[in-house]
């Protein structure tokens, strides 16, 4: 390899500034270019979202699942190699889980990680799942709970040498420059002339909208989900933001981490941890909030979607009240828009016959369930939807707390309910969807015109 040359693979990992390290390096190639360094064209959604570059080195085999593509590592580096470029320059998260057999693959690559306080990745990563990934349960989260970020960071360092590793610390109070993309282009020998490129991506919703979101998980949002997400990260956010784990927890986990990062230091003395571990040791949680809160008022959060998007409003307002019978913890929902939460329209009789069968089999009321979602499932696969409804209904009554009860539970109420609707009602849907949809792309365009005059 040329000694002036340099191959720098940033892994992420997930919530630590990702997004923004990617938009603001797709936004500045030139200067990048101008600086000798090479950054691989990538695709990014509307949300600023991105996998980054990680199809340059990543691909999916028969069974959708990513292996590294050794022809496409050896075309890169064989044509960074016969570039003017002095560094060949990677991001994403999606190369944390293959940096052992990237750094054989690639052995004159360094590798960039940064590390986050646990616990504000637990935060961090529920609102996400919210977000994304449709998560309906509330944030559980027990005294015993495992940090596997710091244990893949520790089962990086026993397989790679410390000289191929550069981590940073992901703390306001640490990074060079003040934010993450000014400390992500120190690591390059660079700095940035202006922080305009400084973008808010992926931003967490504030706690009300949290709550909002998590009540809509329970509809199957599908076509709209982009539209809401955009418009309910544009609410203010809870200042210097908050935590849902409980104050206690938070403390006991807190010293656990702690202790993890002192052990660690101490057996690899290579990688200096102090300033990350007295950082962790004097963070202080963020306001608590509590998900078991009885009552939330959605109002606010409806006037905003109402203002930005009222077509948005108005689908939402009707899909709840179609599926006026989901099993949902926050009935404040629905009489945030004036409706009234139903109970479950079943056969009663049914129900109590299959409860009582169950209980005759003397088994423990979580193997009684795990039964019932087993026969609803076998059920549910055969196209028999309406008993698949009345099991996973005899189980929720059985373990209501159970979330592999009520996601399916709700998911065919959805379903069935989709069944019973009126040509007329579709037809609205369809209206309200597509109006907001250009009302969506009215925004962006516009967003994006004015910001060519500033």
């Amino acid at each position: 390899m040329p000694n002036n040359k340099r191959i720098l693979i940033h892994v992420g990992p997930g919530k630590t500034g990702t997004s923004a390290i990617q938009s603001s390096l797709l936004l500045n190639k030139g200067f990048l270019r101008n600086s000798g360094v090479y950054y691989p064209s990538h695709m990014i959604n509307k949300n600023g979202i991105s996998s980054g570059n990680m199809t340059s080195l990543l691909s999916y085999d028969e069974h959708r699942q990513l292996f590294i593509s050794r022809d496409k590592v050896s075309k890169l580096v064989k044509w960074f190699y016969g570039s003017s470029y002095d560094v060949l320059l990677l991001s994403s998260e999606f190369f944390f889980d293959f940096i052992e057999e990237l750094s054989d693959v690639v052995p004159s690559a360094e590798f960039l990680i940064y590390i986050r306080n646990p616990l504000e990745i637990i935060d961090s990563g529920y609102n996400q799942a919210v977000k994304r990934h449709r998560q309906t349960a509330k944030l559980s989260v027990s005294r015993s709970t495992k940090f596997r970020q710091i244990d893949g960071f520790e089962k990086i360092v026993k397989k790679i040498s410390a000289s191929r590793l550069n981590f940073r610390f992901y703390d306001r109070a640490i990074f060079v420059g003040g934010d993450i993309v000014s400390d992500f282009y120190s690591v390059l020998g660079l700095e940035r002339s202006s922080t305009s490129d400084n973008q808010r991506i992926n931003t967490s919703y504030c706690f009300e909208a949290l709550e909002y979101k998590r009540a809509l998980n329970n509809l199957g949002l599908d076509e709209i989900e982009p539209t809401l997400d955009s418009t309910l990260q544009g609410m203010e956010s809870d200042g210097e933001g908050y935590s849902l784990i409980e104050p206690d927890t938070y403390e006991e986990l807190r010293q656990a981490v702690i202790t993890r990062l002192k052990r660690w230091q101490l057996e690899y003395d290579e990688i200096d941890l102090e300033r990350f571990t007295n950082s962790v040791l004097n963070a202080r949680q963020k306001r608590y909030f509590s998900q078991h809160n009885t009552h939330m008022d959605f109002r606010r959060i409806n006037n905003y979607i109402k203002k930005h998007n009222i077509f948005l409003y108005l689908y939402i307002k009707r899909l709840l009240a179609i599926n006026n019978d989901l099993v949902v913890d926050r009935l404040d929902i629905y009489s945030s828009y004036g409706l009234s939460h139903c109970e479950v329209d079943a056969d009663r009789s049914a129900i109590n016959e299959t409860s009582q069968f169950l209980s005759s089999l003397n088994l423990p009321t979580g193997k009684q369930v795990l039964l019932a979602v087993d026969y609803a499932k076998i059920l549910e696969s055969r196209g028999k939807y309406e008993q698949a409804l009345l099991f996973y209904r005899v189980a929720y009554g059985i373990r209501p707390d159970m979330k592999l009860v009520y996601d399916p539970l709700n998911r065919l109420i959805v379903m069935n309910n989709q069944k019973l609707l009126k040509p007329r009602v579709k037809l609205e849907l369809y209206i309200y969807r597509m109006f907001m949809q250009w009302v969506n792309a009215f925004g962006l365009l516009r967003k994006n015109f004015f910001s060519l005059f500033k």
